[in-house]
């Protein structure tokens, strides 16, 4: 049997294929273990899928790309007569809609229901609703109108019990010694309960691997790929205190923190004085996280009630002192928010633009499995027949005139006036930060490209925009150049 994986993707919106879908790389793994008859591969383009001769075609897809999803699942029916299953969060979060192009949906978390399913298709490849209604963790339709669920799947007690992520089955696109960076899960799911997030949902909580596992794959993909930087972009890894001290403990005791540096997603309420050391001893160099807004009212709708506008500031004021570099997210367009709150967030922003290298701003977007879904389908401003790509933002033309608008007090033109004041500020901020990057080795190149960003800094609207895109630009090209240079280090 032949098992086809794809990661559905927008083809027009290149920032969704910026991390390796890791998802699936332990799919595979836990494939190979438990099914090594199966030849199980992951296909880079819709195109690959569609000439992969594969049994079955397995789809992992987000609500933003479900649309595409549906295509591809409907064009490979045609082409290959295969097996088509569907999982993610978007139909985890709305098993109940399965759409016809699809034969099964996977529930939840993934690894073993997709093995006893491939077993199952071993034995029978067109199974009948009893077979299937014996693995837990499924949705497909039953006599051609009633979507049927099954019975929910429990989530992998032990983590440390899945093999590591097969990550040169991931495809050409991924191959380590190209990039330079090694992406790893250290964790499953989020202790904390953000409106507008349904990782909760999917994962049915937070777990997370012991800090020895983490250590043991940190060791791995060292010896495997020698890259350049870590990146750990679950949810939020340093959460479990203790299990990071145990993990720092260990990185130390093992050396694995010299000679590359490590990227890690955190929460304000987190980063205190003991953290912050601790990050820049164990050369966290990158720290990401979500301070969502300046205002505290928003921060209480969006579900941030532990956190405050001076947390915000604390946690950036400490890890700026330490000369780490420091990425922020915020969402604007939450329902109760004013014009002057957003306002706030702005100038939050403007005041902090030198010491953040990296901004994103988002609309808060109504994603089924979240509060906001339910309240967006309250309102009638969204519903499960709607056109799925509404829910996702070109950021780079700044365009969310089909996106669902939430605010109860700016319609959609003031919203778009609002939204592009702020992505305008962004590509200027990571701009600036991708040169503070790539010159902090190379005074003659610092200044050369400190003079274009002057020169941007006098630029307004969408010319800023432009420029700002064209800095970006030039920055990767060096950062190319550079990464092709034996042992080269950013």
């Amino acid at each position: 049997m032949r098992v086809a994986l794809f990661q559905a993707y927008h083809r027009e919106r290149p920032y969704q294929q910026s991390l390796p879908p890791l998802g699936l790389g332990y799919l595979m793994a836990y494939l190979k273990r438990h099914c090594p008859g199966v030849e199980v591969f992951c296909c880079a383009t819709e195109e690959k899928v569609l000439t992969s001769q594969a049994d079955v075609v397995a789809i992992s897809t987000t609500s933003e790309n479900f649309a595409d999803a549906q295509r591809l699942a409907a064009a490979a029916r045609d082409a290959l007569g295969a097996t088509i299953v569907v999982g993610g969060v978007h139909v985890t979060a709305l098993a109940r809609s399965l759409p016809r192009c699809f034969d099964i949906g996977v529930v939840g978390e993934g690894e073993q229901t997709f093995v006893e399913l491939i077993r199952l298709l071993e034995q029978c490849p067109r199974p009948g609703p009893g077979d299937l209604a014996k693995i837990a963790g499924l949705c497909f339709r039953s006599d051609g109108e009633q979507v049927t669920v099954t019975a929910e799947r429990e989530p992998i007690a032990n983590l440390d019990g899945l093999p590591y992520p097969d990550r040169e089955g991931l495809g050409d696109r991924w191959k380590i010694p190209y990039s330079r960076t090694v992406h790893l899960i250290s964790s499953r799911g989020c202790p904390y309960n953000c409106v507008f997030c349904a990782s909760g949902r999917l994962w049915k909580g937070h777990r997370a691997f012991s800090a020895e596992y983490v250590a043991g794959e940190v060791a791995h993909v060292r010896e495997r790929y020698n890259p350049r930087e870590v990146h750990f972009f679950d949810d939020l890894f340093i959460v479990r205190r203790r299990r990071f001290g145990e993990f720092c403990r260990l990185l130390e005791q093992r050396g694995l923190h010299r000679g590359v540096v490590f990227r890690t997603h955190a929460r304000a309420d987190l980063i205190d004085e003991e953290m912050a050391d601790t990050l820049t001893r164990l050369n966290f160099r990158f720290v990401d996280f979500g301070i969502e807004s300046n205002c505290k009212k928003t921060l209480d709708y969006l579900g941030k009630r532990g956190v405050t506008p001076e947390m915000n500031q604390r946690a950036i004021d400490l890890l700026a002192q330490r000369g780490l570099s420091i990425g922020v997210s915020i969402i604007i367009g939450s329902p109760s928010e004013t014009r002057e709150q957003i306002e706030e967030t702005y100038t939050f922003l403007e005041n902090n633009r030198s010491k953040i290298d990296r901004l994103g701003v988002g609309l808060l977007m109504p994603l089924p499995g979240t509060p906001v879904w339910d309240e967006a389908m309250e309102r009638g401003l969204v519903c499960e027949e709607m056109e799925w790509d509404r829910l996702g933002i070109d950021f780079e033309t700044a365009d969310i005139s089909r996106c669902p608008i939430l605010s109860r007090h700016l319609d959609r033109a003031e919203m778009t006036e609002v939204f592009r004041r702020f992505n305008a500020l962004e590509h200027i901020v990571n701009a600036r930060g991708e040169v503070r990057q790539l010159t902090e080795e190379n005074a003659e190149l610092r200044n050369v490209l400190e003079a274009l960003c002057s020169e941007l800094e006098s630029l307004k609207g969408s010319r800023a925009v432009r420029a700002a895109m064209k800095v970006r630009q030039l920055a990767a090209h060096l950062r190319g150049k550079r990464s092709a240079q034996p042992g080269s280090r950013l």
